[in-house]
């Protein structure tokens, strides 16, 4: 994230560095209203000028790039922040704790759970059937196993048995 701080005194030494070219110019205004032609004088604070103007210029783009880049992080928080408010944490009949989409959500997604550990590192992993099998689901993002059978009967896999007399795996 970038840091508040470093934003502000960047600004302060902008702040500075004009103000400093702007004590240069009225020092520069004194020098040519006394003579009439440049003298060393002359040229030293004009370099020093434009040295304070190029500094205040490259202090001011940096700021402005950071503030920028700031924007686009707080524009995801809250792009993150309203695509989780469309999940609400239940508790699944095997006891484990995940979130599932809400009831009555219009994005056309079909119902699913995401893993709780991703989202507490603002990620978004949506909790798969566990490939070997039994009553879990697991997050590929962080690789956490979740016992499935929800209390409001999403239709999670429970597990695989075998039929008897049947001589094959089937699902429940």
């Amino acid at each position: 994230m970038i840091d508040i701080a470093t934003i502000i005194e960047l600004a302060a030494s902008s702040t500075g560095a004009l103000s400093s070219a702007a004590d240069a110019t009225e020092r520069l205004k004194k020098i040519f209203r006394s003579s009439g032609s440049p003298d060393p004088e002359a040229q030293t604070v004009l370099l020093e000028l434009l040295d304070k103007l190029i500094e205040a210029k490259s202090d001011q783009a940096l700021i402005q790039d950071r503030l920028l880049a700031l924007q686009r992080e707080i524009e995801e928080r809250d792009r993150f922040e309203s695509e989780m408010a469309r999940y609400a944490l239940r508790t699944t009949a095997l006891g484990a704790e995940v979130y599932v989409l809400k009831d009555g959500d219009e994005s056309g997604e079909p119902p699913h759970c995401i893993c709780p550990a991703c989202l507490a590192k603002r990620q978004k992993q949506i909790l798969q059937p566990d490939p070997e099998g039994r009553n879990w689901r697991v997050c590929f993002g962080c690789g956490a196993r979740y016992l499935d059978q929800l209390k409001d009967g999403t239709g999670l896999r429970i597990g695989r048995a075998r039929r008897p007399g049947l001589g094959r795996i089937d699902d429940f």
